[in-house]
């Protein structure tokens, strides 16, 4: 009941903004990213599977959502889950930006956008290359339509998801890994006031402990009493809610290699992770829910 609720509000905070954006045309571009974000949340949770969904629906739900998004669904799906699999490891693309400074993260951008694309297609599964060319081809066909003779609302949408892809390595990769102080104060007022965005930001070290639980139910599995960054030393290593490279407290020679260059960071094992793997903890679906043995699992799948 819990997972069908988190899909009606995904899809409830999508066709909000989208229905504005037939009413009232003029405030097209800032409604389209209205739109944009709670699509990329939805096909986040689909990534995961986190919604409760068949494998066939949950497929589809995905593909539908990565076309939205401008972007295939299983790309974004197979290097998501090696992100979780293997956080800031030097083959981690998703993850690599969060060890650049903001200026040159954000302008590393488009070409790590390019490599995660290349490399979930060099990495696919046939099955997997199947939907990925799918995806690629309807997208390819509805662009062009929306381009020569779509309405001023779905080009302006187009158009904001077009540049969300090429740099969501800067805001998926880095911000939400290094977001500034002033941002994260702003995302917990918001985040307890209802915000999804804001709330993913704020949990989301709770997320990478639990991929499986939808983001709206993380906010009861996170706690009110979640550790900040002062009492970090003081908790043993336990999950933190403030937002830095690393989810837990790590070695001094871990904590070097992550300031070091991109392509050298993430040799060190999450311990969360290192406690998690001779465990045999799986949820009732029989998915193990941590993050290497999750991505295996979904990767036999395929």
């Amino acid at each position: 009941m819990a997972h069908r609720a988190a899909l009606l509000a995904h899809l409830a905070r999508i066709a909000a903004p989208a229905a504005a954006m037939i009413v009232w045309p003029a405030a097209a571009p800032v409604l389209a990213i209205a739109a944009y974000v709670p699509v990329f949340l939805l096909a986040h949770e689909l990534a995961h599977g986190a919604l409760g969904l068949s494998r066939r629906r949950n497929e589809l739900a995905l593909a539908l959502a990565g076309v939205a998004m401008a972007t295939s669904g299983h790309a974004l799906r197979r290097m998501h889950l090696h992100h979780h699999a293997h956080p800031f490891r030097a083959d981690d693309l998703e993850g690599r930006s969060a060890a650049m400074p903001p200026w040159r993260a954000l302008v590393s951008a488009p070409g790590l956008a390019i490599q995660l694309a290349v490399a979930a297609w060099r990495t696919a599964t046939a099955r997997d290359r199947r939907w990925q060319r799918g995806e690629l081809a309807t997208l390819a066909a509805l662009a062009t339509v929306i381009a020569i003779a779509g309405p001023h609302a779905a080009r302006c949408y187009l158009g904001v998801a077009a540049i969300g892809q090429l740099l969501a390595p800067f805001w998926v990769g880095h911000l939400i890994h290094r977001p500034p102080g002033w941002l994260l104060a702003i995302a917990r007022v918001l985040a307890r006031a209802g915000s999804m965005t804001m709330r993913t930001l704020v949990l989301h070290q709770a997320h990478h402990r639990q991929p499986k639980l939808p983001t709206q139910l993380l906010r009861d599995a996170a706690g009110p009493e979640a550790p900040t960054e002062r009492s970090r030393s003081d908790a043993g290593g336990t999950l933190v809610e403030g937002h830095d490279l690393v989810s837990q407290r790590r070695s001094s020679v871990c904590r070097a290699r992550e300031a070091t260059i991109a392509g050298r960071v993430g040799r060190c094992a999450h311990p969360q992770v290192d406690r998690r793997l001779a465990q045999a903890n799986t949820d009732r679906t029989g998915v193990p829910r941590y993050p290497p043995l999750y991505f295996r699992a979904v990767l036999r799948q395929q």
